[in-house]
């Protein structure tokens, strides 16, 4: 007969030849070369000691920690789920978040910063490459205190064409510029490094205007869908806040339908933009950030993602328009929805 210890669940005196279900210790961990019809015990510990039940069998992605329970191996997943490449995006992510739809399906949403200080400035000698990053000096406007750092600048006029093109800053200040370039060649010369900078425009022709300059990451219409706010120009229908179109190395279209010829050194900003990345090389524009915008950010309930931009004022974008993908270029978003199902929809505070 049982006795009371046994019947509340305490180990019978006589002990059994089967070994319990659940186990809340490992302690056997992982072992190889083994066969999978049986545990890997040898004959002794099998007769006496009940075998090693708690053995890993692939112990692909888990092993035992030092409380001697399974966990989950540390390490990363690809992002990609194709394996190639993922999305370049035109300016630098701020943050991501993981989206969880109500099927249980994850949209990862990334919000990108500013395209930074609008500025061309002076260069007047490279250093040799030094651990993979050269040193610029010259005329920095916004480098002081790594103003720059962490933007992308479009360098031009030297001789030696190892030195010139598009670069990222590592490190600035008000008189260098330390990009990431391992193949510079010790050079004294005039040169320039640009980030956006307009130096003319053309007349409105079909809604559009062509605004021409450097544009920095500008090529294979990288800037669509992004809202600019040009400034600078003495003519007032060229300066304002327009939506990209379209954008080239030396070009950005923006839809005005008032531009006039003029050249001149103007500035254009975007506040960025918030993208779905899609993990397979290529991302969705949700929407364009107003210009002055900062970090954008998110949280997700019941299928529904909202989004909100700290300390901004102004018109709530319309469900209308958001169903539509037709961000208005003045629109500020103080609240908003990306619905599970079919697009957007309104969140009012």
């Amino acid at each position: 007969m049982a006795s009371l210890l046994e019947l509340n669940g305490g180990s019978p005196q006589k002990q059994p030849k089967y070994s319990p279900i659940f186990m809340d210790r490992e302690f056997t961990g992982l072992y190889t070369q083994r066969s999978v019809l049986h545990d890997p015990a040898d004959i002794y510990a099998s007769k006496y000691y009940g075998g090693r039940p708690d053995a890993l069998w692939a112990g692909a992605n888990c092993e035992l920690t030092n409380r001697l329970t399974i966990q989950r191996r540390p390490g990363l997943a690809p992002f990609t789920t194709t394996g190639i490449a993922g999305f370049v995006y035109p300016t630098q992510p701020l943050t991501g978040y993981s989206f969880q739809l109500i099927n249980g399906t994850i949209r990862v949403i990334i919000d990108t910063a500013s395209t930074g200080p609008s500025e061309s400035d002076v260069l007047t000698s490279v250093a040799a490459s030094v651990n993979g990053h050269a040193v610029y000096t010259g005329t920095i406007t916004s480098g002081a205190s790594n103003g720059l750092q962490g933007q992308s600048v479009t360098v031009a006029g030297f001789v030696n064409s190892v030195n010139n093109g598009v670069f990222v800053v590592f490190q600035s200040t008000a008189t260098t510029l330390t990009l990431v370039n391992a193949s510079a060649i010790a050079e004294t010369h005039a040169g320039t490094a640009a980030t956006i900078f307009l130096t003319s425009v053309a007349n409105a022709s079909g809604g559009n205007t062509v605004y021409t300059g450097t544009i920095t990451n500008g090529g294979s219409n990288a800037y669509v869908g992004l809202s600019f706010l040009i400034a600078g120009f003495s003519i007032g229908a060229n300066n304002g806040t327009f939506v990209c179109t379209a954008s080239s190395a030396t070009t950005l279209t923006l839809a005005n339908a008032n531009g006039v010829s003029e050249t001149a050194n103007a500035t254009a900003i975007s506040a960025g933009a918030v993208y779905w990345d899609q993990q397979n090389g290529s991302a969705t524009l949700l929407f364009a950030k107003s210009p002055g915008a900062g970090q954008t950010y998110f949280i997700g309930s019941g299928g529904i993602l909202f989004f909100a931009e700290p300390g901004r004022t102004g018109e709530t974008v319309g469900e209308d328009r958001l169903r539509r993908g037709t961000l208005a270029p003045d629109a500020r978003a103080e609240g908003a929805a990306l619905d599970a199902g079919c697009g957007f929809d309104i969140a009012l505070r």
